[in-house]
């Protein structure tokens, strides 16, 4: 395969509009990829969304499976990366990977980079927000992990959840507007599955939701992009406040004993599967017998404040589940 370096992380944009430019086509590409061939991405993360020019992409489809895979009966355990999987993935090892769960996944992608990166009054929180909201997990007795209760409980109550409770982005109307609106979409839609404890209804009985599908989601994007470009900052460039901080946070790593301690960050984390943004990927299905799935996948990445100013991967198959040509 011929590969070439094809884009840069969110946390090089030069300005909010471009990141939640590249987020918004990254979100097209997954909305294509579900439409077309119902294939769901099962991990969209702050590593996977570049910045190509003045949009971006969804990168690295290798955890991806048609609907059918995921529908075939057999017991598919959870994938992605720990800070941007949903509640419901979080809490529930056995639940179903559906297009809802990468949806909520580009929520935490948005808002993890808003309160990372861009200006706002809660930078001495920053470390803190996302220890409690994105970081946090549980290992109970017989060693499974959880999580996801935190976010689950910010969304239900639209955000207004300490530490995150006053977040607001500096001068920025039209991130901030999105932020609200999705916090009411996803709490819609959580309100509904919740009180009946089925994550998994019949999709003919959340049909009205907002969030049955991508179109709400897409006019989303579509909507804070369309504001006029006076009312998006010019000089927002990406600041690291969590590396300003200079904070030190123990990272647990997924499916393993290793513990790693250095900076949280979009990816943080020397090791694979640290809790600092690596890939979680349970998923054995009866392949590999005696082999844990934390040495399925090999490949490892660094990003956050030592993340290479450029990644490498195919742009002949990225580039087809973008919004428009790269």
């Amino acid at each position: 395969m011929v590969t070439e370096d094809i884009g840069e992380p969110l946390s090089a944009s030069p300005r909010s509009f471009i990141m939640t430019k590249a987020v918004s086509q990254a979100f097209t590409g997954h909305h294509l990829a579900w439409e077309k061939c119902e294939v769901i991405h099962r991990d969209v993360s702050g590593q996977n969304v570049l910045i190509v020019g003045n949009g971006g992409i969804l990168n690295d489809w290798d955890l991806a499976k048609f609907k059918w895979q995921l529908m075939d009966g057999r017991h598919h355990e959870r994938t992605g990366t720990w800070q941007f999987m949903s509640s419901l993935l979080l809490m529930n090892k056995g639940k179903v990977h559906t297009i809802q769960d990468d949806m909520e996944s580009f929520f935490y992608v948005m808002l993890y980079h808003c309160i990372r990166y861009l200006p706002h009054k809660m930078t001495s929180r920053v470390e803190l927000i996302l220890r409690h909201i994105f970081d946090y997990i549980l290992t109970d007795t017989v060693g499974l992990n959880h999580g996801g209760h935190l976010k689950q409980l910010l969304i239900l109550n639209l955000g207004r959840t300490p530490p995150f409770d006053g977040f607001e982005i500096t001068n920025n109307q039209p991130l901030n507007g999105w932020i609200s609106s999705a916090f009411d979409i996803f709490g819609e839609w959580l309100s509904a599955v919740l009180p009946k404890r089925r994550p998994d209804l019949e999709p003919d009985s959340l049909r009205g939701l907002k969030l049955f599908d991508h179109n709400y989601m897409a006019e989303l994007f579509k909507v804070a992009l369309a504001r006029a470009d006076s009312e998006w900052p010019k000089d927002d460039k990406a600041v690291d406040y969590l590396c300003s901080s200079a904070s030190s946070v123990v990272a647990m790593s997924v499916g393993s004993e290793t513990r790693s301690t250095g900076s949280n960050s979009t990816g943080s984390g020397s090791k694979k599967r640290a809790l600092g943004g690596d890939e979680v990927d349970d998923e054995e299905e009866g392949e590999e017998a005696g082999q844990s799935s934390s040495i399925k996948r090999s490949k490892t990445r660094k990003t956050g404040p030592t993340i290479p100013k450029t990644y490498t991967g195919s742009r002949s198959y990225h580039s087809s589940l973008t919004g428009e040509e790269t």
